[in-house]
């Protein structure tokens, strides 16, 4: 039963993630500024606050792959106590 519901999520996860930009959210502090990079692995391209629903956008693809790896470990670990 337990798996099905984490299988389950992982698939509304990746549902999420296709409708998501591409690319890494990274914030960095300069002085009482917060600025906004988005990183595809090689290079950062700043984030003007005027695009703040992007920035979004990247923020919750970076929670939702957290979140997917959490899940994934947890079924890892099910299937390892309850083989098949």
């Amino acid at each position: 039963m337990q798996q099905k519901q984490l299988q389950q999520k992982l698939t509304d996860i990746q549902k999420q993630l296709q409708q998501l930009p591409e690319g890494k959210l990274i914030c960095t502090r300069c002085g009482n500024r917060t600025k906004w990079y988005r990183s595809n692995g090689h290079t950062k391209t700043y984030i003007p606050k005027d695009q703040k629903p992007y920035a979004s956008q990247l923020a919750i693809r970076r929670y939702l792959l957290e979140k997917q790896k959490e899940y994934q470990t947890n079924l890892d670990a099910l299937a390892y106590i309850f083989p098949s």
